[in-house]
Formats: C-alpha cells, structure tokens, sequence
C-alpha cells in the first residue's frame, strides 16, 4: 500500500514543482528556480501525505501493515455498536435481576465490556483488524446475552400468566380472552425461528412486553373480585351479628358466611361473594321479621298500658274509643 503512496506523492510533488516555479520562481537564464521556502513547503507535504497518519487521540488508529482491509470508519463503527449492545445488556439486567435468575448474563457483561476494552487498546496500538475483532466480539457477546435473558423472561412471564388463569379459573373469572394470549404468544415465540438474532430480539421485547400486560391485567382482575367478595364478606358478618338482636334468629346466615370464607381461602372469589351474598339477603329477612315484631310488641304494650289507664279512671271521665271499643253488654265485652 505504501509504494502507492509515495508514487502519487511524486506526481503531486512534480505538479506543484511546476505551479510554485511558475508563480514564485526565480529565473535564471531559460529556467525558472523555486525558492528555498517553496521547496520545504513542498518536500512537507509529500512526507505528510506518504507517511501512515499518527494522531495524538489514542482512539483514532495509527495504521499498521497489520490492519489492511480495515478502516478507521469501519472499527469505530463497530465500537460504537458494541458500546450500545453492552448498554442495552446491562440495562436489562439491572432491571429484570430481582425478578429471574441472571448469573450467566452477569458474566457475559463482564466477557463483553473486556472484550472492549481490550478491543480500544488495540485501537490504540493502531491494530486495527484487533481492535475490530475484538469490539465484534463485544457486541456478539452483548447480543447473545440479551437473546438469554429475553428467553428466561418470557418463560418465566408465560409460566406465571398460566398459573394465573388457572387461580382465575378456580375464581370463577372468564378466562377466554387469556388463554389466548398467551396461545398467541407461544406461535409468535416459534415463528421467531426464522429471523435474525437481532430481529429476535426486538420481537422477544414486543412478546414479552404483551405477556406481561396479560399478566398485569390478570392480577388485577383477580384483585377486584377478591375485594369485591371480603367486602361481601364484611357487610354479611355484620348482618349476621344484627340477626342476633332479633327473636326470630336463624343459623342459616351464619353457615352461610362460613361456609363463604373457606371459598375466599380457596381462592373462589366469585363463589364465596355468592354465599356471603345469599347470608345477607337472609338476614335482612331475619332483621325485618325482628323489626315488625319489635314495633307490633311495642304497639300492643302501648295499647295495654293505655287501656289500664283508662280503666282506673271514672267511667264518665273514660275516652270515646276506649267506650266504643270496650262496651259492656250482656255481660261481656264488646268489641267492634
């Protein structure tokens, strides 16, 4: 490479010999001479452009007869494809770590960020068919790994979303719409088999990212109905406490109930708010039976004490109704 070099050097050397005699030459006789200045001027820029470019940035590459085929372009290139895939590693593993086992990924990080490293000394050193190995290395690695942890998650999100349909199936909660999601989820996984790895792993992301909307709207769902049956649960003890207060009291509330909140410890949320409903409406039965009586017992007490009143007054002074109701006649009482 270098023998190309120094040929269009020459060429470049002869052609600006010609212009600086011809603008600032000096004549002597039929030839024209170059000064002294124009001469060093050009002897510096035939060794500026034949000699190997040194930069003082340690991260732009002095070429070597080693790092043929490879350009500065092509290894920063790949730096700086390699600094993001690591990026990316160490983000998803920082995020998703509480949540899964991430040991081997951890150490896949590591491999990568020294494979970059080492690929940056090389760089430095002007190796450059090194440094960009070694920087391919880094971003493979990153990739792979990424692939890894995308896979545990979506086996880990698809093992969890099965087992909260079936808590939702034993709740009593429709679960259709669910199971197929997550039918959908598993195709798009194998049909990943056909694509790249880095198409893999945007699409990994997007099923993933679905499992776990899934997932999230299953949890709620399976909250709501257990708040909904404590809280029928709740007002159905405190009816069955008010049955007690009445003479017309039944066990058949308080069965209920129970039997209701050893659904809720099974996890048959729908069920058990159904007991606890059906032990509220009987004790609302139980509680108005309870308030007639009290009111009629209370009505005739009233109507009792009333009529000893009047008895004990003179029969002149006794009240209209009272005489109408209780009228003397044939030696009974009569009353109409």
């Amino acid at each position: 490479m270098y023998w190309i070099r120094f040929l269009l050097a020459g060429i470049i050397a002869t052609l600006c010999s010609f212009l600086l005699s011809s603008i600032n030459g000096e004549k002597i006789g039929e030839v024209v001479y170059m000064k002294d200045r124009d001469l060093l001027v050009l002897v510096g820029m035939v060794i500026i452009f034949a000699l190997p470019v040194a930069s003082a940035d340690p991260l732009i590459a002095k070429v070597g007869p080693e790092s043929s085929g490879i350009s500065n372009y092509e290894v920063m290139t790949a730096m700086d494809r390699a600094d993001d895939e690591i990026q990316h590693l160490r983000e998803l593993i920082e995020e998703y770590s509480p949540e899964i086992e991430l040991g081997t990924e951890r150490q896949a990080l590591v491999a990568a960020e020294n494979f970059f490293n080492e690929g940056k000394r090389e760089f430095g050193r002007g190796n450059l068919y090194e440094a960009y190995r070694d920087f391919n290395s880094a971003l493979n690695t990153s990739i792979a790994a990424q692939k890894s942890v995308l896979e545990k998650l979506y086996a880990h999100n698809l093992n969890i979303t099965k087992r909260l349909i079936s808590e939702a199936e034993r709740a009593g909660i429709r679960t259709t719409e669910y199971v197929e999601s997550i039918q959908s989820a598993i195709k798009s996984k194998e049909e990943l088999k056909k694509s790249s790895i880095k198409d893999e792993i945007e699409k990994l992301r997007l099923i993933v990212g679905f499992l776990v909307e899934t997932r999230e709207k299953l949890v709620r769902e399976l909250n709501e109905a257990q708040e909904r049956a404590l809280a029928t649960i709740t007002r159905a003890e405190a009816k069955v406490r008010e049955t007690k207060m009445y003479p017309f009291n039944s066990d058949t509330p308080e069965k209920l109930l129970e039997r209701a909140k050893i659904l809720l410890d099974k996890g048959e949320y729908l069920k058990a708010e159904s007991y606890a409903q059906r032990s509220i409406e009987i004790s609302e039965q139980i509680i108005v039976l309870g308030r007639i009586a009290y009111i009629s017992l209370f009505v005739v007490s009233l109507f009792v004490l009333w009529v000893f009143y009047e008895r004990k007054k003179p029969e002149s002074r006794r009240n209209i109704i009272y005489k109408k109701i209780f009228s003397r006649k044939r030696g009974g009482i009569h009353v109409w």
